[in-house]
């Protein structure tokens, strides 16, 4: 049965992702990844002009899912290394698991091998039958980067460089879907179910369920309700024998 957490998660993201891309051109980009076009642009025209980084969405956006299912974002990192030395640290090693050691489901974090990560989307059977196959394998990514370049500009040293075409250029969120399982592509992924419920990423529901019914029986074994006399969930609520003055805190009546 699908857990509660990974409905939630589901909820959470196809409300954010619908079957278009969102691109950085449109304003909901920002809240999906904390990242403007601007700053997206700038970054590309850089990394054309021989700066090594290279900034993309795909780490901001899981982030921001982080944020929505209250996963902690710190675990958002390309080095799975830190990511397990993280969840060994929050005694949630278990939640990682390795690729080639089954499948990840729906709402679980993926990490590929190089620089980059997405969501497992399973749930597609579920939520539109109509575009979900057997076999196929569904995800949302950010980090799905469209370049178009302008004719090379000169430098003050003589030297030419593309120029991002900044009206043209964007990146973007979207769903993807897979003929198959890339069990070769990816570096692990971090199990929802396991890191929120333990190690057999089964919730357990009966310890709650326990609780619960313990309010109902008193310390003389009797069923009586948590809020009477008699009850054993905290003080009772009290009534008086007749109606109240016109006066409650009138001492003398």
């Amino acid at each position: 049965m699908t857990s509660q957490k990974r409905i939630d998660a589901m909820v959470w993201l196809l409300s954010k992702v619908g079957k278009e891309q969102i691109t950085s051109l449109m304003p909901e980009f920002v809240s999906l990844t904390g990242l403007t076009h601007k700053r997206l642009m700038d970054s590309w025209q850089a990394h054309l002009e021989g700066n090594p980084s290279f900034l993309s969405c795909c780490n901001a956006f899981v982030i921001q899912y982080c944020h929505g299912i209250n996963l902690p974002d710190k675990y958002v990192n390309f080095d799975t290394s830190v990511i397990k030395s993280l969840l060994v640290a929050d005694r949630k090693e278990h939640a990682w698991v390795a690729s080639g050691e089954g499948m990840p489901d729906s709402g679980d974090i993926c990490i590929w091998k190089g620089t980059h990560m997405g969501i497992c989307t399973q749930a597609m059977k579920a939520l539109d039958p109509n575009d979900y196959k057997e076999g196929q394998w569904y995800t949302i990514e950010g980090g799905q980067t469209n370049q178009v370049l302008v004719t090379p500009t000169p430098l003050k040293d003589g030297k030419k460089f593309p120029t991002i075409d900044r009206d043209k250029s964007f990146d973007s969120i979207k769903r993807k879907k897979y003929q198959n399982f890339p069990a070769d592509s990816l570096q692990g992924w971090i199990d929802i179910d396991k890191y929120f419920y333990g190690s057999t990423g089964n919730p357990d529901f009966k310890p709650e369920a326990e609780a619960r019914n313990r309010q109902w029986i008193n310390r003389d074994g009797n069923v009586a309700h948590p809020g009477a006399p008699d009850g054993s969930g905290g003080l009772g609520y009290f009534r008086a024998n007749g109606t109240l003055p016109e006066d409650p805190f009138n001492c003398s009546s």
